[in-house]
């Protein structure tokens, strides 16, 4: 059975995000929160390429009229994913980025796509399919799919949240610095992705709002600091304006 240390990105910010803390079911869009938790998979699995060098981004014109207007693109040209989940999202960017040294515009396969318009092409199915293979998700229905974490799932979710509880629910400040990165991805994808209802889904409404500014610390951290800063803070960007609907 796998551990907490053996969920790739993705699978944690679905673990996390994607089902109902108490009963372990999925949760339905507009249950919990106004943002869509598929965008929010779709970043992670970015995020993930980003981090293991695969993909990055430039800044292109959206208007030759309006100076500075613009908006990121992925640019295709790392080295392919060694984990298999990142495989199929991988090459769905580099079929809609930008090539190195080509011609704005327009990629080997198509239309060059801005990194928020590409969020919504990203397969978000074989993170859930990987959670059911893994034993932490149950599947029923035939005809419409309904997702539950198993006992398994559940505990592992609870291992996921522990440093977010503890650092939300402490009466004393915590610096931000001392919550593990991986932690902090988790927390800044599903902040910005509008989905982060379910890490507070019982308290009272002072306390929410003060978990809220403590979470934020988390996803500024991420946008600001380490090696991958630039890419992630581009990603977490992009799932702003798409959850927004500020399509580019």
């Amino acid at each position: 059975m796998p551990t907490v240390a053996d969920l790739t990105l993705p699978e944690a910010v679905a673990l996390v995000g994607a089902f109902d803390p108490v009963t372990g079911k999925g949760i339905q869009p507009g249950v919990f929160s106004t943002g869509n938790i598929f965008l929010a998979e779709s970043a992670a699995l970015l995020i993930a390429l980003v981090d293991d060098g695969c993909v990055d981004f430039e800044w292109a014109k959206s208007s030759q009229l309006v100076p500075g207007a613009g908006t990121t693109r992925p640019v295709a040209g790392g080295p392919e994913p060694k984990h298999p989940l990142l495989l199929g999202a991988y090459r769905t960017v580099v079929k809609h980025a930008a090539q190195e040294g080509g011609e704005q515009g327009s990629t080997r396969q198509g239309k060059t796509l801005s990194t928020d318009l590409l969020l919504a092409r990203i397969a978000t199915a074989p993170i859930h399919d990987r959670l059911f293979s893994s034993g932490l998700v149950a599947r029923t229905g035939r005809l419409v799919k309904r997702e539950a974490l198993t006992a398994d799932g559940l505990r592992l979710r609870r291992e996921l949240c522990a440093e977010i509880d503890d650092f939300t629910a402490s009466e004393v400040e915590t610096d931000a610095a001392a919550v593990s990165e991986r932690t902090a991805l988790i927390v800044a994808i599903l902040v910005v992705g509008l989905v982060a209802q379910p890490l507070y889904p019982s308290r009272e409404r002072e306390a929410t709002i003060a978990a809220e500014a403590r979470l934020t610390l988390l996803r500024e951290r991420v946008s600001a600091t380490g090696e991958h800063a630039f890419g992630r803070a581009t990603v977490l960007a992009a799932l702003g304006l798409a959850n927004a609907g500020f399509i580019t």
